[in-house]
């Protein structure tokens, strides 16, 4: 996980999130190397979610790995066959961290024409960490009443026009307040369902479900099923064990 999500293979600035799943614990003996790689990761900044399955598991070990506060990293089921039930707090913690560090980035000084430009030029570039496989999104929070100005209605409209048409990328607007114009942001949004009008401090949650809705179902979808896959294949070579050690019973009956 450390080398995955080091700053040298990710993008500056995104942040950087990994969800540990184990259904049992560490020998003894390496619980030390469990503890020291998780403690490393977390000072590094990558935010840790663990979640444990079964009743196999080590619950301290458990702590140990989990970011804090561990109410918000830390999750755990009776079996796989529950992994569905703690799938929507897990996508809206997951979110909510991704949310805060890219909030607490400074873009506050950046005319937000520049900073729609910068982000369409630089932040989807394979050569930057950008994966193939993943959606393109821009999200602009509206706060201020000159962004309906024409000189900055323009430049902002190139932009996002640019975003949409040209670099097939999903436009998404938060508009704080009561003064604005309906029209313009529907235009410059991927869609009408891409706009919310809500105070900031009302914002975080429904915004958080919308964006997150179709990028987590279907991570955790491809997780879940590859953790079924894996179980599958454990549990076909115990079977072919138990299978090998009757052959083997019954040549030495035989004998």
């Amino acid at each position: 996980m450390r080398h995955q999500l080091s700053t040298s293979v990710t993008r500056h600035g995104v942040p950087r999130v990994g969800v540990f799943f184990t259904d049992g614990a560490s020998p003894t003996a390496h619980a030390s190397y469990t503890y020291n790689n998780a403690t490393q990761a977390k000072n590094e900044g990558i935010f840790v979610f663990v979640v444990g399955i079964s009743e196999l598991v080590r619950e301290s070990e458990l702590v140990d790995i989990s970011s804090d506060p561990k109410r918000d990293f830390l999750f755990q089921v009776n079996d796989f066959v529950h992994l569905g039930s703690i799938r929507r707090q897990l996508s809206t913690n997951m979110a909510k961290e991704e949310f805060k560090a890219a909030v607490e980035r400074d873009f506050a000084r950046t005319g937000i024409d520049k900073l729609i430009q910068t982000a369409r030029e630089k932040y989807f570039d394979t050569e930057t960490g950008h994966r193939t496989d993943a959606k393109k999104r821009i999200v602009v929070i509206v706060t201020n009443p000159d962004f309906r100005t024409s000189a900055l209605r323009n430049k902002v409209l190139e932009q996002l026009f640019r975003a949409r048409y040209m670099d097939n990328i999903e436009v998404f607007i938060i508009r704080h307040g009561s003064d604005y114009d309906k029209n313009f942001l529907f235009q410059v949004a991927s869609s009408p369902e891409h706009v919310m009008f809500t105070d900031l401090k009302d914002a975080k949650e429904p915004f958080l479900r919308l964006f997150c809705k179709g990028i987590f179902t279907m991570s955790v979808q491809c997780t879940f099923r590859l953790l079924a896959a894996l179980r599958r294949k454990k549990e076909e070579e115990e079977e072919e064990e138990e299978e090998e050690e009757e052959e083997e019973c019954s040549v030495h009956l035989g004998c």
